[in-house]
């Protein structure tokens, strides 16, 4: 797919580890995601990066995907050199 799009990298996030705290305690929910840089053309990882996220507490996301978006965008964002993107609700 990443050939068929011309793309020049092609980025896997993969979960590593994941810690859920949804029973209420103020610990905080963790989860890695191992983030792998492959180059399209000779299809070698050039890159490859662990981010950290964790949840506020009980009030924090407590889905995994939930909790790492923001950091993977701002990854993304710093690999190429712009801004992250900013959400509003």
């Amino acid at each position: 797919a990443a050939r068929g799009a011309n793309a020049g990298y092609l980025i896997i996030p993969a979960i590593v580890h994941w810690e859920s705290r949804a029973d209420g305690s103020l610990i905080p929910s963790q989860v890695d995601v191992d983030l792998a840089v492959i180059d399209v053309e000779t299809g070698r990882e050039v890159r490859s990066t662990v981010l950290e996220a964790r949840s506020h507490g009980a009030s924090g996301p407590s889905k995994p995907g939930d909790m790492y978006s923001g950091i993977l965008e701002s990854h993304i964002a710093d690999l190429y050199g712009t801004k992250a993107p900013v959400k509003t609700q």
